[in-house]
């Protein structure tokens, strides 16, 4: 048995040797009977280890029923409401029927809850949960985390890795707006005929960028258009 745990946190290599993830599993290629446990908060969205494998996984919520309506659902933070900043008026909404209910009810429901797969098994189980179902905080508590960490992006990133157990998503940097990039577009003589697709190639130097444009034919030959600086 390995358990691996907040691999998130591990180094890509153990010393020389490579993944120790990968390390860990060659360990017990001789056991037919071998269980492999990794677990980790999620942390950034793209480089997250554990939000990569839970997605190779059959990716399992736990899914509680509505104490109005009995439908099943994942705790999911858009379906927390709260009146005028407020943490002590948080409550769920159902999904399903738009019921709202607090702790007590969560409590109730958590007995009968389940874990419920998502995505096809590959033979792989994995497990998905956040605070949100943690018998030890309160909507409330977890509201007036969310009220405190919200403004600031190195808190709110804490909110989302620990509180919702989801991968963080930097959207600090500059961001272009589709119809604006389009109305850059420019045309292009001399590309011959039998190109099908275009890519570029750009080189990032300290004080310049350099690309290269390459067409491509149906029949996957390359045609070099040009270089630029």
């Amino acid at each position: 048995i390995v358990f691996a745990d907040e691999i998130d946190r591990y180094p890509t290599s153990a010393g020389t040797e490579g993944d120790p993830l990968y390390l860990a599993r060659q360990r017990t290629a001789t056991f037919w009977n071998r269980k492999i446990i990794m677990a980790s908060t999620p942390t950034i969205e793209g480089m997250s280890r554990i939000w990569t494998e839970f997605e190779k996984s059959d990716q399992r919520y736990f899914h509680i029923p509505c104490p109005e309506c009995d439908e099943k659902h994942v705790l999911k933070w858009p379906n927390i409401i709260y009146s005028n900043d407020d943490p002590t008026t948080a409550r769920i909404a159902c999904p399903s029927c738009g019921a709202l209910y607090g702790d007590s009810e969560k409590l109730k429901a958590l007995q009968h809850g389940e874990w419920i797969a998502t995505a096809e098994s590959r033979g792989v189980a994995g497990f998905h949960i956040s605070a949100l179902y943690s018998p030890w905080q309160t909507l409330g508590d977890v509201v007036e985390e969310w009220l405190r960490k919200k403004d600031d992006p190195e808190t709110l990133k804490t909110f989302i890795n620990l509180q919702l157990g989801e991968c963080y998503q930097d959207r600090s940097g500059e961001s272009v707006k589709s119809e604006v990039l389009a109305k850059r577009r420019e045309a292009w003589d001399a590309i011959p005929e039998d190109v099908v697709l275009m890519t570029a190639g750009v080189d990032c130097q300290d004080d310049r960028l350099e690309a290269t444009l390459v067409g491509w034919t149906a029949t996957e030959q390359a045609r070099v258009i040009g270089h630029y600086q």
